[in-house]
């Protein structure tokens, strides 16, 4: 659960109050360092699923090819033995 300590907020801005520690770190860091991490993992996950539809791609498209191969070799032979 995400809870936010609104009372430096509250209080009227002074030289004091905004160079306080509190202030230091912005929520807006840790949202934004939190979305990229999101964004990373996503982005990685898609590529590695990509690489995988390719490859299968890639051995459906071999096997067809060795069928056509092997359809056109027996006919060869078929042929070639009457």
């Amino acid at each position: 659960m995400l809870t936010v300590d609104l009372s430096p907020l509250q209080q009227p801005l002074s030289v004091q109050n905004l160079a306080s520690p509190r202030l230091a770190e912005p929520i807006g860091i840790h949202v934004a360092c939190g979305l990229s991490m999101i964004v990373v993992v996503v982005m990685a996950r898609v590529t590695v699923a990509v690489a995988v539809a390719v490859v299968m791609m890639m051995r459906i498209l071999f096997c067809l090819i060795q069928l056509l191969l092997d359809v056109v070799w027996y006919g060869l032979l078929f042929s070639l033995s009457k």
